[in-house]
């Protein structure tokens, strides 16, 4: 498992940073986990945590700047898109991780319990090795136009 250099971090940490927020609220906190120890423990707790990762980012909210709960799931999830995006333009593969225990996740990590840890989003070299998990997104979903159930005709 190859480690992921410094400014290849500071590059997914700053398009994590720089996602959309409802109201331009300053809610989010991030938590970067490269300690192998916590990753091994985080990875086996975690039934959505396939694989080891070198790296995995916490997007967490500050429920003491938060003003509106609802919109700051939202700003989480913007914020590990973007570093999927981000990710991806690097050569890295990423995964979304929401199923896990949450307590001890937070007690691993330090997180405060006025801070709410919304999703951890896990990083590393993508693989061809024997047994490595390949994911298949489809064209298929569907689209509708103006109302649901009205198929939007293909281009």
């Amino acid at each position: 498992m190859d480690a992921i250099p410094t400014d290849i971090i500071r590059k997914l940490l700053r398009a994590g940073q720089r996602a959309p927020t409802g109201g331009n609220a300053n809610t989010r906190r991030f938590v970067l986990i490269d300690d192998q120890k916590k990753l091994r423990v985080i990875q086996k707790i975690s039934p959505g945590f396939l694989g080891l990762s070198p790296l995995a980012i916490a997007i967490c909210t500050d429920l003491e700047v938060d003003q509106n709960d609802s919109i700051s799931i939202f700003d989480a999830g913007a914020a590990a898109e973007n570093i999927a995006l981000a990710a991806t333009a690097l050569g890295l593969g990423v995964g979304f991780v929401k199923s896990f225990p949450e307590s001890p996740v937070r007690k691993m990590l330090g997180i405060p319990s006025t801070v709410r840890l919304d999703i951890l989003v896990t990083l590393g070299y993508r693989t061809d090795q024997h047994g490595a998990r390949r994911i298949v997104y489809s064209p298929r979903q569907p689209v509708f136009h103006n109302s649901y159930g009205t198929p939007l005709e293909a281009a």
